[in-house]
């Protein structure tokens, strides 16, 4: 009986020492997987997410693609561009207040390959501008314009 009691407390005492060394050792091994996948070049595998290209994006008098340097008040104000991707991309136009970095218009478009032009609506006020176009967080466009009073 007590060699019984024996071997039971020596599996105890081995049990306390083999569950944290896994535990550590998981631990490690899930550390090193992180570090190995964000060590790993970008484009190693297929993309998911579609490539979308702009070409010639800035202000424009109207869907006619006229570009302007600048827009004035009073004036419908458009965005324009040329746009190249393979499928319809949904994705996220925001305009911010040059200096403050306050966002002023945010809006969800769907991108086809096309020229594309999109109206501002409400119009902005005068001052400086950059509008962002975003695929959830990052950045695939970004230019700057300004708002002028006659």
């Amino acid at each position: 009986m007590h060699q019984r009691l024996e071997r039971i407390r020596s599996l105890q005492s081995m049990w306390r020492v083999v569950v944290p060394v896994f535990i550590i050792l998981w631990i490690c091994g899930a550390f090193l997987a992180f570090i190995f996948e964000t060590m790993l070049p970008p484009g190693r595998g297929t993309s998911l997410i579609p490539p979308i290209i702009f070409k010639n994006m800035g202000p424009c008098l109207g869907p006619n693609q006229l570009r302007v340097e600048k827009f004035t008040v009073g004036e419908s104000q458009w965005l324009c561009a040329d746009v190249e991707t393979d499928e319809p991309q949904d994705l996220y136009l925001r305009i911010y207040e040059n200096e403050t970095r306050k966002e002023v218009y945010v809006d969800k478009v769907t991108f086809i390959s096309d020229s594309v032009a999109y109206l501002i609506n409400p119009p902005l006020l005068p001052g400086r501008y950059l509008v962002t176009i975003r695929r959830i967080r990052s950045v695939v466009i970004a230019i700057e314009f300004e708002v002028v009073e006659k």
